[in-house]
């Protein structure tokens, strides 16, 4: 299934709590890809037709928001470990292979860039869509234009970089290491800023929608930031590593 059945999800209201009557939401659709492999990214597309996403068998498979298999596309030589949708609606997939892939939605490869040094953990779009910043094994992250050129590379972390985020404006961006550290660096690649070490490897970063705020998932926690790193709320309640944490659109919920 789309989820292994071991894994947990839990939600926290920031900073409003709302009431809700006891509602129980049911699945519509229940996706399978077989014994041999399994799901590792999905995303919908922007107008909620369709799913892609992401198998440790190297394919790509898109299916319809019912849940039925469209097609199916072998997207690079080792399993792919995030995918991401452009603002022009075609599909960035990297991969434990260090190459980025630029594709249509009907799986016609546009791009490959050979990235990095070791496995390519993330990929994520600026708002503008001008950027794209890629975060690695090798210890760096990566930014590149819209065309695959590489801009700059960011190496001040010592050890994997699991994670990276824009800025809502577009002029910094959060990368997040095993090294235990949050960096901040400017859209040309300066590095402005460390945050005190967390305990843990930081599994996953994201900036509110304001800039105000930084959510980051580190250990068993996640951790609600100001902007200048400030810890602002400790959301528990997980007994093993959490692996993301996301805000809401309209930034008064967090789920892990």
């Amino acid at each position: 299934t789309l989820f292994a059945i071991t894994c947990s999800l839990l939600l926290f209201s920031l900073p409003l709590f709302l009431h809700f009557s006891h509602v129980v939401n049911t699945s519509i659709a229940s996706i399978t890809n077989g014994d041999l492999s399994y799901f590792t990214d999905a995303v919908f597309t922007p107008d909620a037709k369709w799913v892609i996403a992401a198998a440790s068998d190297n394919n790509i498979c898109v299916y319809n928001n019912s849940g039925q298999l469209q097609t199916v596309f072998p997207a690079h030589n080792k399993p792919i470990r995030k995918i991401a949708l452009t603002n022009d609606g075609n599909l960035l997939t990297v991969s434990e292979d260090k190459s980025i892939k630029l594709w249509t939605p009907a799986g016609n490869l546009l791009n490959t860039v050979n990235a990095h040094g070791k496995a390519i953990n993330s990929i994520t779009v600026s708002h503008n869509g001008k950027y794209w910043v890629t975060t690695s094994d090798d210890k760096t992250a990566k930014i590149w234009n819209c065309n695959g050129v590489l801009v700059q590379t960011l190496k001040d972390h010592d050890d994997v970089v699991n994670a990276a985020a824009f800025s809502p404006d577009d002029n910094f961006i959060l990368t997040a290491s095993k090294d235990n550290t949050l960096k901040v660096w400017t859209i040309n690649g300066e590095m402005l800023r460390t945050f005190v070490k967390f305990n843990a490897s930081i599994q996953s970063v994201q900036y509110s929608s304001d800039g105000r705020q930084i959510l980051v998932s580190a250990g068993n926690f996640a951790y609600l930031l100001s902007q200048s790193g400030k810890q602002l709320s400790v959301f528990s309640g997980h007994e093993k590593l959490v692996n993301s944490a996301v805000f809401s659109p309209d930034c008064n919920f967090v789920l892990t």
